[in-house]
C-alpha cells in the first residue's frame, strides 16, 4: 500500500535513549531518499490518522544474534525490533529497501512477517583514507558518515580502518584526525571498529630493544585518538617482512599497547606472503594452532600460499577465518578477470569501474562454509556494486544477485529503475567475457544505458552511483570500435602498402590517430567519457586521471590516461621498420622488412605460439578451473606481464621500452603459474627425427628464475635468471620428441611464480 511520508510517524516504543537514535535515525534516512522528514512521536499520542513506525526491543528467543530484527508490517503501522542498537539499524534499512518509495510516499507491505538473521558474524568494509586511494582520499566526515549509513543498509556491523599515514594532496583532514572521525562515526552506529596497521620495517627493527620501544610507543599514540578499537588486523605480508617467529611475539607486544588505551587485547594476522616460502608457511600455521589469548583468528587474503579450503584444514576447529577480499582490481590480485581481453587489460587497467556481482557471488559462495565472515578490501568507489552485493552475500549466501541490484537502484537511484538497472549492471559485466573484437553485445549494453540516461531525472542522472556505470558502458563501446579500427589499420598496413609507405602511415597513424581516424561516432563516445570522468571526479573524487585529477598513478584508477592507447603494433613495427632505413642494399631492406611483418610465420615444421591469447596454439596440461579455484592456485592460467630486466614491475599492461625499442604486443599476455604450481604446455604435430630450436620470451614480473624440462625427463635449461633478454633461445635435441608430442614444464623458482609470453619450435 502506499503510505504518504507526511502522514507516517516514527515511534520509539520506550522512552530509551538507543531506541530515540534509532527513531531519529530512520527519519534520516527517508528524508535523505524523499526529501521529506516524518516526526517522531510519543507511543501515548500517536493521532489515529498517522501511519507508525515503531522501534522496540525485541527480547523474544527467535532473534538469535545481535545483529538479527524482526520486521512486523500491519495495515496502520511496522514495527521494527532487535536485541542491539545495530540490529534496529539494519532491520531500518531492511524496511527501507522493502518499502519502494513512490510518489512522496513509501509502498509498504501490508501484511507480512519477516525475521531475519546474518549469515556471517563479520560482515565488514575497509576504509581506505590513504594516497593511493583512487577516491576517498579526497572525502569529508560527512561523505564517510553518508558512506557508512548506505553499509549499514546492506547489513555491514564494522568498519576497518586502513592505516596509511602519508598525505594525500586530496585530504580534507589530517590521516590521524579522520581516523579518529572514521572510528567515531562507527561507535556512533554501535559498529566494530577494527585496523588494519602493517608493519613495513625490516625484522631487525622489531627485535631492537631501542627501535622496537619507539615503534611500540608511536603505535601507543595512535591507538589512543580512536574512539575505538574491536581489534587490530596485521598483514604478514602485502606489505610485511617479517618471519612468523618475529611476527607473532611482536603482534603479542602491541595488543599489550591496545591493553593500555583501555581496548582488548586482540588481533588477527593475515597469511600473506609474497613469496613460495614453505618454511614461513609451516611456522605459521605451527604458531597460530598454539591459539595465544589474543588471537582473533586468522586472515585470508591476496598472495595467500593455501587456498580457503586448505587454510581451514590445517588450522584447528576453534579458530577463526576471516576474508580480506579484493574487490577492486581486475588484474595483478586476487581474483583476475579470467581470460580478460588484452585491449580491456591496456585500457581499463587494474583498477576501472568494476562491476562483477555474478562472479563475486559465486567467489563469496565457493568459500562461505569455511569462514566466519570478511572485511573487504576496496581502493575507492569504483568497486562499489561489488561491495553492496558481497554484503548482501555475507547476510544471506542464497539472495539473488538481481534482487541486490534492485535494491541498490530503490535506495541509491531511483525507484522507477529498478526494473532496468539489474540487468544493465549484468550486461556490463558480460562486456568483459571472450574476445572484445567480437563482442558485439557492447553496442548492445550501451543502448541499455543510453535508454536509462534519458529517462533519469537530473538528480539521478547526475548522481555518481548512477553516472559511474554509464561511463563503463561509454568506455567499453569506445575501445570496440577502437580496437576495430587499430586493428584494421595495421592490417591494411601490413598487407596492402608498398614498403617505402609503411613507415609514413605508421608514422601518421601514431601522430594524428585520433583526429584522421575516428568517425564522428567513436569521438562522441570519447567525448562522453571524458565529460563523465570529470563530473565523477568533482561529485566523488574520482580520480581516473594522474594529469587531470591527480591520481596517484596510472595502475591506480587513472584508466582515462589510457583512452587513447594504442591497440595495435604501430610501435614496435615503426621503431623495425625504421632500422631498415639504414641499409642501403633494396633487397636486403626487403628481405629485412619481410622477416619484420612476418615474424610469427616459422613455414612447414614449426609452431608460432602467442600465450594467453584465444589464438594460442599449446594445449594447457593443468588449467586452472575458474569455478573451483578463482585464485588460480592450483594451476595455469592466462594472464598478463611484463617487467623484463631493467623495466619496474608495473601495475599497467602497457608497451613500454626493452633495451630502447619499444616491445610487442605479445609480450603482454602470457600464460603463468602461481608459487610453487608449475606451468605445464602440451605441443604435437612435430617430427622425431629432428632437432628444434627453441625460442622463448619470459616475462618476469611475477618471478625471474625458471626451469625447463622436455617430456618430463630432458632438462632443456637448469635454473636460469629471467627477463634479462628476450628472446632467450635453447635447443631441443633430436630424440627427445615421442610420436610427434612435445610435454614443456616451467617450475618457478621460489618467488610468486613463473610466466611465459611468446615461444618458437622451429625445426633446425
Amino acid at each position: 500500500m502506499l503510505v504518504p511520508i507526511e502522514s507516517i510517524c516514527i515511534v520509539p516504543a520506550e522512552p530509551d535513549n538507543d531506541l530515540k537514535f534509532a527513531a531519529s535515525y530512520a527519519t534520516e534516512e527517508i528524508n535523505h531518499m524523499s526529501g521529506i522528514r516524518p516526526f517522531i512521536a510519543d507511543p501515548t499520542l500517536i493521532p489515529n490518522s498517522r501511519y507508525s513506525i515503531i522501534i522496540a526491543w525485541h527480547n523474544e528467543d527467535n532473534c538469535p544474534s545481535q545483529d538479527s530484527y524482526v520486521l512486523s508490517f500491519k495495515e496502520t503501522s511496522t514495527t521494527i525490533s532487535s536485541r542491539s542498537k545495530r540490529g534496529l539499524l539494519f532491520g531500518i534499512g531492511r524496511f527501507l529497501r522493502n518499502s519502494p518509495m513512490k510518489y512522496a510516499c513509501l509502498e509498504i507491505p501490508e501484511r507480512l512477517d519477516l525475521q531475519a538473521t546474518p549469515s556471517s558474524l563479520i560482515r565488514g568494509h575497509q576504509i581506505g583514507y590513504g594516497q593511493l586511494s583512487n577516491s576517498m582520499d579526497s572525502w569529508t566526515t560527512t561523505q564517510f558518515d553518508r558512506y557508512i549509513r548506505d553499509l549499514i543498509m546492506f547489513g555491514c556491523n564494522g568498519i576497518e580502518i586502513e592505516y596509511k599515514p602519508n598525505p594525500s594532496p586530496h585530504h580534507t583532514l589530517p590521516f590521524d584526525e579522520m581516523a579518529t572521525e572514521i572510528s567515531r562515526i562507527a561507535t556512533r552506529y554501535d559498529l566494530d571498529c577494527t585496523l588494519w596497521i602493517p608493519n613495513l620495517g625490516d625484522e631487525s627493527h622489531y627485535i631492537d630493544p631501542i627501535s622496537s620501544k619507539h615503534e611500540l610507543n608511536s603505535r601507543k599514540s595512535f591507538f589512543s585518538i580512536l574512539e575505538k578499537i574491536s581489534a587490530i588486523t596485521i598483514p604478514g605480508g602485502d606489505p610485511g617482512k617479517l618471519r612468523p617467529k618475529t611476527l607473532f611475539p611482536w603482534v603479542e607486544r602491541l595488543t599489550k599497547q591496545l591493553e593500555l588505551c583501555g581496548y582488548s587485547q586482540a588481533a588477527w594476522i593475515s597469511a600473506q606472503w609474497m613469496e613460495a616460502d614453505s618454511a614461513w608457511n609451516n611456522d605459521f600455521l605451527e604458531l597460530a594452532n598454539q591459539k595465544p589469548i589474543w588471537l582473533r583468528g586468522i586472515v585470508h587474503g591476496p598472495w595467500t600460499q593455501l587456498s580457503i579450503p586448505e587454510l581451514r584444514q590445517q588450522l584447528r576447529d576453534d579458530l577463526p577465518i576471516r576474508r580480506y577480499t579484493d574487490l577492486t582490481h581486475c588484474i595483478f590480485c586476487q581474483y583476475p578477470v579470467p581470460d580478460w581481453d588484452l585491449a580491456h587489460a591496456m585500457t581499463a587497467g587494474r583498477e576501472p569501474i568494476n562491476p562483477r556481482p555474478r562472479a563475486y557471488k559465486h567467489i563469496h559462495n565457493l568459500y562461505f562454509a569455511d569462514t566466519s565472515g570478511s572485511t573487504p578490501h576496496t581502493t575507492g568507489v569504483n568497486a562499489d556494486i561489488n561491495t553492496f552485493v558481497w554484503l548482501d552475500q555475507e547476510w544471506d549466501s542464497t539472495s539473488d544477485v538481481c534482487d541486490t541490484l534492485r535494491d541498490y537502484a530503490r535506495v541509491f537511484l531511483d525507484t522507477a529503475m529498478e526494473d532496468d538497472f539489474p540487468e544493465s549492471i549484468l550486461a556490463l559485466e558480460r562486456n568483459w567475457e571472450g574476445p572484445l573484437i567480437a563482442n558485439n553485445e557492447v553496442d548492445e549494453t550501451l543502448e541499455r544505458w543510453k535508454k536509462l540516461e534519458k529517462s533519469a531525472n537530473s538528480d539521478v542522472a547526475h548522481h555518481w552511483r548512477f553516472q559511474s556505470p554509464l561511463l563503463r558502458a561509454y568506455y567499453d563501446a569506445y575501445i570496440h570500435r577502437k580496437l576495430i579500427q587499430d586493428k584494421e589499420i595495421e592490417k591494411q598496413i601490413i598487407d596492402y602498402l608498398p614498403p617505402n609507405e609503411k613507415r609514413k602511415a605508421i608514422k601518421r597513424y601514431l601522430t594524428h590517430q585520433k583526429e584522421t581516424y575516428a568517425d564522428p561516432t567513436t569521438t562522441e563516445l570519447r567525448q562522453n567519457c571524458v565529460m563523465l570522468s570529470e563530473e565523477l571526479y568533482k561529485s566523488i573524487g574520482l580520480k581516473s586521471s594522474v594529469q587531470k585529477h591527480g591520481a596517484a598513478h596510472k595502475g591506480r584508477g587513472a584508466f582515462m590516461d589510457a583512452i587513447d592507447e594504442s591497440l595495435n603494433d604501430s610501435k614496435w613495427l615503426a621503431h623495425q621498420i625504421e632500422t631498415t632505413t639504414s641499409i642501403e642494399s633494396e633487397l636486403e631492406r626487403s628481405k629485412s622488412m619481410r622477416s619484420i611483418l612476418n615474424r610469427n610465420e616459422l613455414g612447414k615444421g614449426g609452431i608460432y605460439d602467442n600465450l594467453g591469447t584465444p589464438d594460442q596454439i599449446g594445449q594447457v596440461v593443468n588449467p586452472v578451473d575458474i569455478k573451483y579455484d578463482p585464485t588460480g592456485l592450483s594451476g595455469s592460467r592466462s594472464g598478463f606481464g611484463i617487467a623484463m630486466d631493467g623495466m619496474p614491475r608495473s601495475q599497467t599492461v602497457e608497451i613500454k621500452e626493452h633495451e630502447g625499442q619499444p616491445i610487442p604486443m605479445a609480450w603482454l599476455t602470457c600464460v603463468e603459474a602461481i608459487y610453487h604450481t608449475p606451468l605445464i604446455l602440451f605441443y604435437e604435430g612435430l617430427d622425431d627425427s629432428k632437432a628444434y630450436d627453441l625460442h622463448i620470451v619470459y616475462p618476469s614480473r611475477i618471478g625471474k628464475k625458471a626451469k625447463l624440462i622436455a617430456n618430463k625427463e630432458f632438462v632443456i635449461h637448469d635454473w636460469i635468471k629471467t627477463g634479462d633478454k628476450a628472446p632467450m633461445s635453447f635447443i631441443i635435441p633430436i630424440g627427445i620428441i615421442q610420436k610427434g608430442k612435445l610435454e614443456l614444464q616451467w617450475i618457478g623458482g621460489g618467488e610468486r611464480g613463473i610466466q611465459v609470453a611468446e615461444l618458437w619450435i622451429t625445426p633446425q
